[in-house]
């Protein structure tokens, strides 16, 4: 169980990583 909890946090926050990049990105396509 404790592994399959630390893999969901690593998962939760490599998604919620990407989508700050990927917002980012949007954010400087919008602005250029």
């Amino acid at each position: 169980m404790a592994e399959a909890a630390l893999n969901s946090q690593v998962t939760q926050w490599a998604t919620f990583k990407l989508d700050k990049e990927l917002y980012g990105i949007d954010v400087m396509s919008v602005q250029e």
